[in-house]
């Protein structure tokens, strides 16, 4: 999701350096839909992420960083053992853990980078008037916060194909690597 925020801007704000765009998720939009009206995911919600990361940044034990990785997937058993000490050896690195810090509005900082993001969305119209590569977005049908329907709406206003996999959460890319990787060759070699 945060290389999807990231993507999304680039492309909104340099279009001439995008011929085509893969968003894992989407970025900050103002929908004229009422939010209300996109049904929920069954996925975890995105309330919990926040408490999550700042536990798994701050105190980077192998329980926090377990529970932030299982917010990722539609089974916990689908994490490693390997991920999470990967993942933990590098949030405990003190230039990775400082800069974490930086990402999440811990300990004096700006505030959190998403939430910065989310807190002020661009206008759908303003979205649609302004995107011009090519674009795929990606979305599992357990990605925690808003279900399939809001992916697809996302993916609608900006004219993008769009590819749901089920049986997956925020990583589909681990949860489904076969699938994903051939949605994104095909993607790549549609000239």
């Amino acid at each position: 999701s945060m290389g999807a925020v990231m993507g999304f801007e680039l492309a909104l704000r340099y279009p001439q350096h995008c011929k085509k765009v893969i968003l894992n998720g989407f970025g900050a939009i103002g929908a004229e839909r009422p939010m209300s009206e996109f049904p929920p995911s069954p996925g975890p919600s995105m309330a919990v992420l926040s408490p999550l990361s700042h536990a798994a940044v701050m105190d980077p034990t192998y329980d926090n960083i377990a529970k932030r990785l299982h917010w990722l997937v539609k089974e916990p058993d689908r994490i490693t053992d390997e991920m999470v000490r990967v993942r933990q050896r590098l949030y405990q690195d003190p230039e990775i853990n400082a800069s974490m810090r930086r990402v999440f509005g811990l300990e004096g900082s700006k505030g959190d980078i998403l939430e910065q993001v989310f807190r002020e969305p661009r206008a759908e119209a303003e979205i649609r008037a302004a995107w011009k590569p090519e674009t795929l977005v990606l979305w599992g049908d357990h990605n925690p916060g808003l279900g399939v329907e809001y992916g697809e709406y996302c993916a609608d206003v900006i004219g993008a194909k769009f590819h749901p996999f089920l049986d997956a959460g925020h990583w589909p890319q681990w949860e489904k690597p076969d699938e994903y990787a051939q949605v994104i060759i095909d993607f790549l070699n549609d000239l």
